[in-house]
């Protein structure tokens, strides 16, 4: 309870610091979670078939997520947008291989490739919620 108190008051600070400026605010949400002691690209590394580095994920928002979400339900200048499947498209079953791109190089970051890749989603998104008008 602690963590998200704090958590979620340094996010509502930072929105408000951008706010105060002008800014308004599009959050990505962090990559799905990789189970613990996982790890996508080692497990890459020694695999004989890509189907043996998959992992499923939690489908429930996390603490961090829902803190963003509910940031966005309550102000009009903030949006969320949720990478999942395009990180995932067999959500919530992640893949380490995606269009022939590696997508993780640990358990909580994306390759700069994939996330390259991701630039025409973030591009419809931001359209499709008429972010940049």
């Amino acid at each position: 309870p602690e963590y998200r108190e704090v958590y979620e008051q340094r996010t509502l600070d930072t929105i408000q610091m951008f706010e105060d400026q002008g800014i308004d605010v599009v959050i990505i949400e962090p990559a799905p979670v990789v189970g613990p002691g996982r790890d996508p690209l080692k497990c890459l590394s020694g695999a004989t078939f890509l189907e043996e580095c998959e992992f499923r994920t939690n489908q429930v928002p996390t603490v961090v997520e829902q803190i963003y979400r509910d940031a966005a339900e309550a102000d009009p200048n903030v949006w969320v947008l949720d990478p999942d499947r395009e990180l995932c498209p067999s959500f919530p079953v992640c893949d380490v291989v995606v269009n022939d791109m590696v997508v993780r190089w640990d358990h909580a970051h994306i390759t700069t490739t994939f996330a390259r890749s991701l630039l025409p989603w973030l591009e419809a998104e931001l359209d499709a919620q008429a972010i940049l008008e």
